[in-house]
């Protein structure tokens, strides 16, 4: 009965011998071999960005160092061996947007909107504006070209000087008028029974036409 009970107790003994053994074994591999420092350090090399957070995760068998890192814009979830310093994980970390940075969003585009519009308008207002100047300048040089060309003709004390220029006898009658699309002086002389009339280019002062109605003729 004894050497049994001496058994019982020397296999107790050896499982709790073996259980503090395996205890020990987990406790001491999960004793970190690289420093916060040293696991910042290998992040800066590899990925480069701002480290916005950096925590301790351990169990029982192991120990490992979570970092989150904000690079152009994104930001990323790295899970690091703390004694290897090798990299588990890698997660590209999801941006929540909060109410009020879309209230913001949709504030910002409204104004976008809104200065489009307004540039519209605005476009809209000058190309009207500019149409308008394009037609006054259009009226005002047609205009200089109709007061260019009146001064060009000759009065009609020129085209009667002209006239008796070609026939002698006093002016019964004078008018300005248009002849297939040019501007003449119509004159009518007489000069006793003699009757002639004359045209004259307005413009010009040519003398186009001289028709002399004579009586000695008949």
């Amino acid at each position: 009965m004894k050497k049994k009970i001496v058994m019982v107790l020397g296999t107790v003994a050896g499982l709790a011998l073996l259980g503090f053994g395996i205890f020990q074994s987990g406790v001491s591999s999960a004793n970190l071999e690289l420093s916060s420092d040293e696991i910042r350090e290998i992040v800066e090399t590899q990925y480069p960005g701002e480290i916005i957070e950096l925590g301790l995760e351990k169990d029982t068998a192991n120990a490992y160092y979570a970092v989150k890192v904000e690079s152009e814009g994104k930001t990323y979830d790295l899970r690091l061996d703390g004694n290897s310093g090798e990299i588990v994980s890698l997660e590209e970390a999801e941006k929540l947007t909060s109410n009020a940075e879309k209230a913001d969003d949709k504030v910002d585009k409204q104004k976008d909107e809104k200065n489009d519009n307004s540039k519209k308008n605005n476009g809209e207002s000058k190309k009207e504006d500019s149409d308008n100047a394009k037609d006054n300048q259009e009226n005002t040089n047609s205009n200089d070209k109709k007061e260019s060309s009146n001064s060009a003709i000759i009065n009609s004390d020129k085209a009667r000087e002209i006239a008796l220029s070609q026939f002698s006898g006093t002016i019964e009658n004078i008018e300005r008028d248009e002849d297939d699309g040019q501007l003449i002086y119509e004159i009518e002389i007489v000069n006793g029974e003699d009757e002639a009339e004359i045209k004259i280019n307005a413009y010009t002062g040519e003398v186009l036409v001289v028709d002399i109605d004579s009586e000695d003729d008949d």
